[in-house]
């Protein structure tokens, strides 16, 4: 969302503040009186507003859904996943890591699943691809054995 509603916003402004400048001037040329002008005023700040939540809106709506969202969405929905430490997944990332990966690139990942019938690690490997992080290649570790998830031969992706 940073950066994406900056210019938008402030086009908005410099457009409502020009379109009040002519409104002003007309309606003081016609004779009309301050509260008209108030009002014309006010609509037009009411219309400004309306369009920079609208802007805001749509930014947040397009943000980038982060690193974290990719990770518990992959792995509390994999089948082998589930398979291995059951249902629900418990996913845990450590927050310094997922604070790391707020720029474009490509970042090694682990993190700590839970569920009923056990306890696993994931290590993934991300990369940022336009405004969202995927993983690369996923594997789990359980109670010594590797599982891959993604990015093996041969195995669900």
């Amino acid at each position: 969302m940073r950066g994406e509603w900056y210019r938008p916003v402030l086009i908005g402004g410099a457009v409502t503040l020009g379109a009040f400048a002519i409104v002003a001037l007309v309606i003081r040329r016609s004779g009309g009186s301050d509260e008209t002008l108030s009002v014309a005023g006010g609509a037009m700040a009411y219309g400004f507003l309306a369009f920079a939540l609208v802007v805001a809106a749509r930014a947040w709506r397009r943000r980038s859904r982060g690193a974290r969202d990719a990770i518990e969405r992959l792995l509390a929905d994999h089948p082998r996943v589930i398979e291995e430490v059951g249902e629900p997944v418990g996913v845990k990332v450590p927050a310094e890591v997922v604070r790391g990966l707020r720029r474009p690139g490509q970042a090694n990942v682990s993190a700590e699943l839970s569920g009923p019938r056990g306890q696993a690690r994931a290590e993934l490997v991300m990369a940022r691809l336009g405004r969202d992080w995927e993983v690369l290649t996923a594997a789990l570790e359980v109670d010594g054995r590797r599982v891959a998830l993604v990015g093996a031969p041969g195995e669900p992706g």
